[in-house]
């Protein structure tokens, strides 16, 4: 069977009854949180072809992402408000406006 569990941003992979083949260690894989740590690894007997298991593994990283604190995010979601309020304002003040001024002549 395999194992694994979560160690300081790292995974540790054990293959209990046997060993990683081929032969890329005896018991343990340690794998950093990276995309380069993908892949398939197979555990088993090498005596014994029938016992072989194989786990695939996949880390989504995020290479390009920024990290945003609570006051940015705050800041931007009021000024998102505080724009849309203003465009509101405008557009009703231009439609609001009376068209022409209508003239009845003289009787």
């Amino acid at each position: 069977s395999i194992d694994v569990k979560k160690e300081k941003g790292r995974f540790v992979v054990t293959c209990t009854k046997g060993n990683w083949v081929p032969a890329q260690a005896d018991k343990e894989i340690t794998l950093d949180n990276k995309d380069e740590s993908s892949g398939e690894y197979t555990c088993g007997e090498e005596n014994n072809d029938d016992k072989f298991k194989t786990i695939t593994i996949r880390f989504r990283t995020c290479d390009n992402c920024i990290e945003i604190d609570a006051p940015s995010l705050t800041g931007i979601i009021v000024g998102n408000i505080v724009t849309t309020f203003l465009i509101g304002y405008a557009v009703y003040s231009i439609v609001s406006q009376p068209k022409g001024k209508t003239f009845s002549g003289n009787k």
